[in-house]
């Protein structure tokens, strides 16, 4: 390669991930990471838990300073890319705050990793509505909470449902609202958000589901939320609506876009040595046979090793199932697969811990753990085989579940 190198649009999991795989599998060449957040890389699931209720200082570093220095990754904070040529290979950015003209860049390979931002429904506008995405969103939010007693939350997702636990805990009221019919709908199966409800409701969170028309009023200090069926007095609002995709550099790119930059499974995008990975790819994945846009952190650190290795035509496969968790209500949930896709569920019970099965037909599709992660890992493999067969032999708690699910791996596997 050249020496204009690789550079990587976005320093979130996904392109600090790529960027260590690439020293990692030898490449030697220039690697300039650019973000347009102001901040150290770091992680994002602790923003709507710990960082809020133990009053952290600052949010886990992905990688620190001196390890871009040790592996020679130029990385370059506060840097919004303003255009890219393709045909030139040739990139411009501007430094936030900064006057100065344009720096450009020219690259060999470009991997867009620009994940996705909270989506803002424009109802909801107001000078107490938050959302919660960015280490910014969670400062502003806490510095809220710590002056609010009546918390509203629209959008029974993970961060609204991860924030309302948080707001409990630290002693506030809380309802949440939701045009959908089931909490956390597109990832859990219809059994779980029932479980997940009433372990909420237990703990005096208000939710309710199936909200028409929500609409903000402000007046004095306090927010008026009405829907067709409820009106809420609240001291500030979050909108955990969602994200939506940042696809616009790559849509002036002309990049295939459809919910996200449309790759194929090794992330490259239509437009020759420009890829794309994590929140913001939708790829083609091998075992379900179509294309998934996902939005989880393991994801995004896996998938962009993987574009990372294509990258230096080390191709390999990509056919991880899509694994999420979620921390609610000291609870830890965690699910492997399409769970939302399940026809039935199947509940095991350990003790204390609990697992559902998920199945479509006789095919066992998914899994969700509940304060049992350890047999995550079995799980993952058995739904892998695509075993499908009476769900009873999941049920017998005298044999380990890790030991069921060899067993059964090695069934299907005579049997094919």
């Amino acid at each position: 390669m050249s020496q204009s190198g690789i550079v990587i649009i976005g320093a979130g999991e996904a392109g600090v991930s790529a960027a260590a795989t690439l020293r990692s599998e030898g490449y030697d060449g220039q690697i300039i990471v650019l973000s347009d957040e102001p901040d150290s890389p770091y992680q994002r699931p602790p923003l709507s838990k710990e960082f809020i209720l133990e009053n952290q200082h600052q949010p886990a570093e992905i990688k620190g300073e001196a390890w871009f220095k040790e592996n020679e990754i130029d990385l370059r904070l506060g840097a919004r890319v303003l255009s890219v040529h393709a045909d030139k290979k040739l990139l411009s950015y501007t430094e936030v705050g900064n006057s100065d003209p344009a720096i450009k860049i020219e690259y060999d390979k470009l991997l867009i990793a620009t994940g996705a931002r909270a989506r803002m429904i424009d109802n909801l506008v107001s000078s107490k509505t938050h959302v919660l995405r960015t280490q910014l969103d969670a400062r502003e939010l806490r510095s809220e909470l710590n002056r609010a007693t009546d918390i509203c939350v629209v959008g029974a997702g993970v961060i609204g449902l991860e924030v309302a636990s948080t707001v409990r805990a630290l002693g506030k009221n809380v309802t949440v609202l939701d045009i959908a019919s089931r909490a956390m709908g597109r990832a859990l199966a219809p059994e779980l958000s029932e479980f997940l409800v009433s372990a909420h409701t237990l703990r005096g969170v208000e939710i309710h589901m199936n909200e028409r028309d929500i609409i903000v009023e402000e007046s004095a200090d306090r927010l008026h939320i009405s829907s067709e069926k409820n009106a809420i007095a609240a001291d500030l609002l979050l909108a955990g609506c969602g994200v939506q995709p940042n696809v616009e550099l790559a849509k002036s790119i002309g990049c295939d876009v459809d919910n996200g930059i449309v790759v194929d499974e090794h992330g490259a995008s239509s437009i020759p040595d420009i890829y794309a990975a994590g929140d913001v790819a939708n790829f083609y994945h091998p075992f379900y046979g179509e294309h998934l846009r996902l939005e989880a952190w393991r994801h995004a650190i896996n998938h962009a090793a993987h574009v990372a290795r294509r990258m230096l035509d080390k191709p390999s496969e990509y056919a991880e199932l899509p694994w999420f968790w979620t921390d609610q209500l000291g609870m830890n949930i965690q699910v492997v697969g399409l769970a939302a896709q399940a026809e039935r569920t199947v509940w095991r019970y350990d003790g204390d811990a609990k697992t559902a099965f998920h199945f479509a037909g006789d095919t066992l599709i998914a899994a969700t753990t509940i304060d049992n992660g350890r047999v995550m890992t079995p799980l993952t493999r058995l739904i892998a085989s695509r075993w499908s067969g009476d769900a009873d032999q999941l049920l017998d708690t005298s044999t380990p579940l890790a030991k069921t699910c060899k067993a059964l791996i090695k069934q299907s596997q005579l049997v094919q």
